[in-house]
């Protein structure tokens, strides 16, 4: 073995030296408390076991305030010092127990402490450590430093505020890189203040927190107006650290290009050279697009911690570009109600694949939306892609991953090419955005015709079927936001433009039944509308509208959401039998029930109560029932 592969007896001994005066250290302060059973002093590994622990030391805190103040910076810098995960237990724990201004200084000075012990450590014994366990980002690493060497405190500055790269990597491989100690303390103590900011308001609502997800859920109890307008505080922080890692730009290039390299910056992409921004066809062709071809692959069932491994290689990628392609639309765009997305990609190709797919803002997303849904895309597939999906050769052309909570989609290789399924994975992704900004996301059709708007819900095959009805559809696509005014499409396709409409005048829903037991036409009640829509039969099989893509909702919510908003309008709404006596009813004859039912003069024709409707009843009872159970609202009805 080389002198990199292994640690001289020297250099163990003088590791274990640094343990033992840590040691010492706590033995001095337990033999200096009073007598009592402190079973309970436990390094926190979850909540539950943190309260636990906080609920003790608040009844020394007081009386051997000193004693508990070196126990715990004792702790803290030793966890850093040794990589000993488990931190930000200790960093909740300094809120609970000292308050804000105090528990920011305490963690602040004990993290940086202990990130320079580890400094000092690894520059004595870590060589062989950090190439066993980081060879390709020890290499990036020194690159990167050598470049930027004239501006090295800025750019240690933008490691420390952003997730490119492991602050524990950090503290072991500044030495090893020749990174400056002052330079990387200095770094460290101003690049540690956001977040030990927001960790520490959120310890002194210790109690409150659930999970460590409830650090940063705006919807969480322990998050009060006061603990939101603080992370907004971090966040101007974080923003006014980061924003001396770039050079200054061209004075015309300012406005659009620093909030856009800021923006993707937030993501753990570095922008290094040029951007492409908001680029006309013309001038993506002249960028290279290229037609990606036939993609093999879809969406693998893949867990939370593979979508985080993944994000990571994904934008580790993307930050080693010199040129990534940006661009902003819109999902549902409207002045109500919107999801904006942001696309950032190493090639022209997706660029122009996806803004095909989005509607056009006029302006950049960042301007209006903080935290836009973000596209990456990365146009191969990796060795480390393939196995963080454990897939194999399965995805080898293209693979496209979403995680919802995070808003964010991968793409690597050629899935930009697939937009039936870009389109169902963002119409996942933006379905909880629309909702939370009061739009009601469902799976029809707009129809505009005689200056009104019908919202249609129609089995695929039959708009398909149906040219009359294609030539008056507002989109060809499934996917429609009403919001309290007006109503969009999600996807345009006769527009790339926004277009806004007024609230559906009338609500139509096609079914199929060749028995006769559904009358031609009939006037629905909102139940009944919530119902066919749960239901969805199609001459012998229950094929639902939400089925149509993927939703985060509950099925039943959204029927629900439906009922409630056709109730609160009163909007008119009928249910057309579209294979009335056995023959399926051609385009012509569809779109003039159509506008029957949008004149609204229509009576309720509803069958009598014979052996075929009673049949039919029995048939979606059941399919109910196995489905939802007690579950389904009384007012929901056949």
């Amino acid at each position: 073995m080389g002198r990199e592969d292994r640690f001289p007896l020297w250099e163990a001994a003088l590791g274990a030296g640094v343990a033992a005066v840590f040691a010492a250290g706590l033995v001095g302060v337990y033999l200096s408390m009073p007598d009592s059973d402190y079973s309970f002093l436990k390094l926190p590994r979850n909540l539950h076991e943190l309260q636990i622990l906080t609920g003790h030391l608040e009844n020394y805190t007081s009386d051997y305030t000193v004693q508990v103040l070196i126990g715990y910076c004792a702790v803290y810098i030793f966890m850093q010092t040794f990589m000993i995960p488990g931190t930000i237990f200790m960093s909740l724990l300094a809120g609970a127990l000292f308050g804000q201004l105090r528990g920011v200084a305490l963690v602040v000075f004990a993290a940086s402490a202990g990130a320079s012990s580890c400094y000092f450590l690894s520059k004595l014994i870590g060589k062989p450590l950090v190439f066993v366990l980081w060879p390709d980002k020890l290499t990036f690493f020194q690159k990167q430093v050598a470049k930027r060497r004239e501006k090295l405190l800025n750019y240690m500055l933008f490691l420390r505020v952003t997730p490119t790269l492991p602050n524990t990597f950090i503290n072991l491989a500044s030495p090893i890189v020749d990174v400056p100690f002052h330079t990387f303390l200095l770094a460290t103590l101003i690049g540690l203040i956001p977040a030990a900011y927001v960790t520490v308001r959120a310890g002194i609502a210790l109690g409150e927190l659930t999970s460590l997800s409830d650090l940063y859920d705006t919807h969480s109890s322990a998050v009060t107006i006061e603990a939101a307008r603080d992370y907004c505080l971090a966040e101007v922080i974080l923003w006014i650290c980061t924003s001396f890692t770039y050079s200054p730009l061209h004075r015309e290039d300012q406005e659009v290009s620093y909030g856009l390299n800021w923006a993707i910056a937030t993501r753990g992409v570095v922008v290094k050279d040029k951007v492409f921004y908001n680029l006309e066809p013309s001038e993506l062709q002249k960028s290279g697009t290229t037609c990606a071809g036939n993609v093999i692959g879809g969406f693998p069932d893949i867990s939370r911690g593979q979508f985080a491994k993944l994000l990571k290689q994904v934008t580790f990628h993307l930050s080693s570009i010199s040129s990534l392609y940006v661009q902003d639309g819109a999902i549902g765009s409207s002045t109500e109600c919107d999801a904006k997305v942001r696309v950032i990609s190493d090639n022209p190709s997706a660029i122009m694949s996806l803004s095909n797919i989005l509607q056009k803002t006029p302006d950049r997303a960042i301007s209006h939306d903080t935290c836009p849904l973000t596209i990456y895309v990365a146009s191969s597939i990796s060795t480390n892609v393939r196995n963080a999906l454990g897939s194999g050769t399965q995805y080898a052309n293209g693979v496209a991953v979403a995680d919802i909570e995070r808003s964010s989609l991968i793409l690597c290789g050629k899935a930009f090419a697939d937009s039936a399924m870009l389109k169902d994975a963002l119409t996942a992704l933006a379905a909880p955005i629309l909702s939370a900004r009061g739009g009601l996301p469902v799976p029809g059709w707009l129809l505009s015709s005689g200056g009104f708007i019908v919202l249609l819900f129609a089995p695929v095959e039959v708009i398909k079927s149906c040219s009359e009805i294609q030539d008056v559809l507002v989109s060809t696509d499934s996917g429609v936001v009403i919001s309290s005014k007006q109503s969009t499409v999600l996807f345009p396709t006769k527009s790339r433009a926004p277009q806004l409409f007024t609230k559906p005048a009338t609500v139509v829903v096609v079914s199929s039944d060749s028995t006769d037991a559904l009358p031609l036409v009939s006037k629905l009640s909102p139940g009944q509308a919530a119902y066919h829509f749960l239901a969805g039969y199609q001459d012998g099989k229950f094929v639902p509208a939400y089925n149509r893509a993927p939703s985060p909702f509950d099925q039943l919510a959204l029927a629900n959401s439906l009922f409630l908003h056709l109730k609160k309008d009163k909007t008119p709404t009928y249910l057309i039998n579209a294979k009335s006596s056995g023959k399926q009813i051609d385009g012509k004859d569809l779109m003039r029930l159509i506008e029957l039912a949008q004149s609204n003069g229509m009576p309720d024709s509803s069958k009598p109560e014979d052996a075929r409707v009673a049949e039919l009843k029995g048939k979606h009872r059941s399919f109910l029932s196995g489905k939802f159970g007690k579950n389904l609202p009384e007012e929901f009805s056949f």
